[in-house]
C-alpha cells in the first residue's frame, strides 16, 4: 500500500459521532500513517507507517454511509494527505453518494505546501476538502482555539459550504466510558501537555484512557 492506491486505506480509528472536531456531529476517521514528526503528539500511536489496520475504500464508505444522523465526515490521524489517493476515493464516494455532508480534513502539511508541493493526489484531495486545519502543532504557540491546537495553525474554508464561527475558543473535549476500566477522549485538548498528565492521574485510580485526539506535526 502507497500514498498512490486508490482502493485501500489504512487507519487507526473510526467512530459513528463525533462533537469536538469541527462542526456539528461527525463521523471521525483516524488514519494510520504520519511522515511528519511532531515534539509532544497528542497521538504517537497513529505515526508508524505499519499500524492500525487497513481496509477497503469501499467497505470503509459503506460504514461510513450506515451512519446518517451526522452532517459529514472528519479525517484527521496520522496524516491523510500521506494516503491522499485513497482518502480521495473515499470523499468522492461520500461526495456523490452523500452530496449534503460536508468534509473536514486535518494536515500538518500548510496549505501552502500542498498547493506547491503537492502531488496530483494531494491537490485533488484538497477539491473534495470543505474545511483544511492546516500547519503543524507548537507547543510553544498552545492556545485553546475552535478545533486546534496552537495558534498557528489555521481554518481554510475551502468551498462556502461550512461558514466561519463567531466563536474562535476551544470546541473542549468528548469524553465516553468504555467497558469498566477505560475512558475515551476525543478532541483538542485546550491545554498543552494535558494526555501524559490526564493518562496519569487515571492510572492512579485504576482506568485506562484511550485517545483519539488532534496535534499535528511537521
Amino acid at each position: 500500500m502507497t500514498g498512490t492506491d486508490t482502493t485501500i486505506l489504512r487507519i487507526s480509528d473510526y467512530h459513528a459521532s463525533v462533537t469536538t472536531l469541527g462542526p456539528g456531529k461527525r463521523v471521525g476517521i483516524w488514519v494510520q500513517g504520519c511522515p511528519l514528526r511532531c515534539p509532544e503528539c497528542v497521538a504517537p500511536e497513529t505515526l508508524p507507517m505499519s499500524g492500525g489496520s487497513i481496509v477497503t475504500v469501499n467497505e470503509l464508505a459503506d460504514r461510513v454511509m450506515s451512519v446518517t444522523d451526522v452532517e459529514g465526515v472528519t479525517i484527521s490521524g496520522g496524516e491523510p494527505f500521506a494516503q491522499a489517493a485513497a482518502v480521495g476515493t473515499l470523499l468522492e464516494i461520500l461526495s456523490r453518494e452523500r452530496p449534503s455532508w460536508t468534509t473536514v480534513i486535518y494536515s500538518g502539511f500548510t496549505i501552502e505546501w500542498l498547493r506547491r508541493r503537492g502531488d496530483r493526489f494531494q491537490a485533488e484531495l484538497l477539491k473534495y476538502c470543505d474545511l483544511l486545519i492546516d500547519g503543524p502543532y507548537r507547543k510553544s504557540l498552545h492556545a485553546p482555539l475552535k478545533w486546534r491546537a496552537s495558534s498557528n495553525q489555521r481554518l481554510h474554508y475551502l468551498s462556502g459550504r461550512i461558514g466561519a464561527e463567531s466563536d474562535d475558543g476551544s470546541a473542549g473535549l468528548q469524553f465516553e466510558v468504555s467497558g469498566t476500566s477505560s475512558l475515551r477522549w476525543i478532541g483538542v485538548p485546550p491545554v498543552p501537555s494535558f494526555r501524559p498528565g490526564f493518562e496519569s492521574a487515571l492510572a492512579n485510580q485504576g482506568f485506562m484512557a484511550v485517545a483519539d485526539g488532534e496535534t499535528k506535526n511537521e
